[in-house]
């Protein structure tokens, strides 16, 4: 089943993206949202199991465009929509 997970805090000030990672599959997505743009910038979370999504009008608003890593696919808001349509599950982590 596939599954998107929402991470819109930070791991530094909330556990949303560490309990995330406890259940999370390898293969399943997590979209990065609102402030939780910020754990993509860390580089002792291991993301590599999974695909990784930021939305991109967050990343923007925080300055972050030219600090996001490579692999990361940044969505815009219709795109978002689009992500919580193909997936079966969406989780959110707050």
């Amino acid at each position: 089943m596939s599954v998107l997970h929402l991470i819109p805090h930070p791991d530094n000030s909330h556990l949303g993206l560490k309990n995330c990672l406890r259940v999370a599959q390898k293969g399943q997505a997590l979209l990065f949202i609102e402030d939780g743009v910020y754990s993509l910038l860390k580089t002792e979370n291991d993301l590599s199991d999974f695909k990784l999504y930021a939305l991109a009008p967050d990343i923007e608003a925080r300055g972050l465009q030219a600090r996001v890593p490579g692999h990361v696919t940044l969505v815009s808001y219709a795109e978002f929509v689009t992500l919580t349509e193909t997936h079966h599950k969406t989780l959110s982590w707050y």
